[in-house]
């Protein structure tokens, strides 16, 4: 890549030398920074929950350093014109000053009324090119210097005082605008680039979830004679097998305790669907705990062991579904939790498979409950069918699930893989041109 003719020291260390031509600003010599005053805070009085009033931009819109409004919260017209100054409009930048510091955003388009919620922050009266100070904000330039700043309390935190004395690169006016076209290109392709690759990963996860499908309901055997399964989610299942009801085949299906235990800083964990994460049932750091007087009493209907089944009966995640592959130390769960222990006619990994399959998936979510929110009664899964060849079949279905799962996985990891390269490409490029060290000019 191109560099320009001469360069100079910065004066900042962590910037190290720029073009001899450029200079360096603190924030408050280009723009103006806005948030929402405390007292003109709103509440639930100012919310509207139809198209009237305004959007009020929180955190949760700025997602991979742009502004989505697929969710919005919207307040009242009178409580958006009582702070004119954080008004949003187009090419206006935002960015967020506390809890998820340093997320930032251009408004590259708006066709609504917006203003911001206590979290943000909006620059205003520029006196640099808006679409080139944006591509400063999320260079590592100022995530440096925010990460730096942080306060290391319970919520991070930066304050306008800190963003306000953020040094920043200038290069002259028409400078920047040739740098924010060019990056405004490459970027567009890059992230082209990412959304293909996700929606590679997408893909991947469909062809996994046929592939047990087709293993768990259909067998192995393309050869195999077919029969009706007598259940209408199920279809045709090969001749040879059972359609036992899913109680049958297991020892137990209970879910998690229904009871209200002090949580306690030191003791045995009380894990929910919070630790079913990528077919595991994991621990974490925020686990909740209760005391050995309460394990006990909690572990008096049974206590989880190696090769049991967790599956989510309650809630947004309901059928996310666990096998417990490790136990380095007991542990009890939360009634959003039913834990499902196969019997001597089922191996542990074959019912595994099934519960992820997506006609028992579809299963659960056509017979949930929708109260305050969804949920299984145990007696549905207890009493639901499934379709079960012999033992020496489960294992051979579960050998092939697990070889074909092995080959889509790599696939998926080199793909991720990808995916983070052409991220840390993105940033380093945005870096590498705010900052001089590549040169780029009108016909890039």
């Amino acid at each position: 890549m191109r560099k320009y003719e001469a360069y100079k020291d910065s004066g900042i260390e962590w910037i190290g030398e720029i073009p001899s031509h450029w200079d360096t600003k603190r924030i408050r010599h280009i723009a103006d920074i806005f948030g929402r005053i405390g007292y003109r805070g709103y509440t639930v009085e100012d919310i509207v929950f139809d198209e009237s009033g305004a959007i009020s931009l929180s955190p949760s819109n700025i997602e991979n350093q742009k502004l989505t409004l697929e969710s919005v919260t919207r307040i009242t017209q009178e409580k958006y014109e009582e702070s004119p100054e954080i008004m949003v409009y187009e090419n206006d930048v935002v960015l967020v000053k506390t809890a998820s510091v340093g997320k930032a955003a251009i408004i590259r388009s708006l066709n609504d009324l917006a203003t911001i919620n206590p979290q943000l922050v909006v620059f205003k009266n520029y006196r640099i090119d808006q679409i080139f100070f944006y591509y400063e904000i999320i260079s590592r330039i100022i995530q440096a210097q925010i990460t730096q700043d942080l306060n290391g309390g319970v919520v991070n935190t930066i304050t306008q005082t800190n963003l306000n004395n953020y040094s920043i690169i200038i290069p002259p006016p028409e400078e920047q605008t040739v740098i924010a076209h060019y990056l405004d290109r490459k970027t567009v392709e890059i992230d082209e680039l990412i959304a293909d690759k996700k929606r590679l990963l997408e893909l991947y996860e469909e062809e996994k979830t046929a592939v047990i499908n087709q293993a768990v309901t259909k067998g192995i055997n393309p050869d195999a004679p077919m029969k009706g399964s007598g259940i209408e989610w199920l279809g045709e299942i090969p001749e040879h097998w059972g359609v036992p009801n899913m109680k049958y085949v297991c020892e137990f299906i209970l879910d998690g305790t229904h009871g209200s235990f002090a949580r306690v800083e030191s003791g045995y964990r009380l894990l929910s669907v919070r630790n079913i994460i990528n077919d595991q049932f994991v621990f974490r750091d925020d686990d909740s705990k209760v005391s050995e007087k309460d394990f006990y009493e909690i572990s008096k209907r049974f206590l989880i062991q190696l090769n049991d089944i967790q599956l989510a009966i309650v809630g947004a995640t309901l059928g996310k579904v666990a096998i417990v592959k490790a136990l380095p130390e007991p542990f009890v769960t939360q009634r959003s939790v039913a834990t499902l222990r196969a019997n001597e006619k089922c191996i542990p990994e074959y019912l595994f498979y099934f519960l992820k399959s997506s006609n028992f998936q579809s299963f659960l979510w056509l017979n949930a409950g929708f109260s305050a929110q969804p949920g299984i009664y145990l007696g549905t899964i207890q009493n639901s069918s499934m379709p079960l060849p012999d033992i020496e079949e489960q294992q051979n279905i579960v050998n092939r699930i697990k070889t074909e799962c092995d080959r889509i996985n790599s696939k998926k990891s080199k793909t991720q893989k990808l995916i983070e390269l052409l991220t840390e490409y993105r940033t380093a490029l945005i870096s590498e041109v705010v900052t001089g060290k590549v040169k780029v000019t009108a016909d890039f």
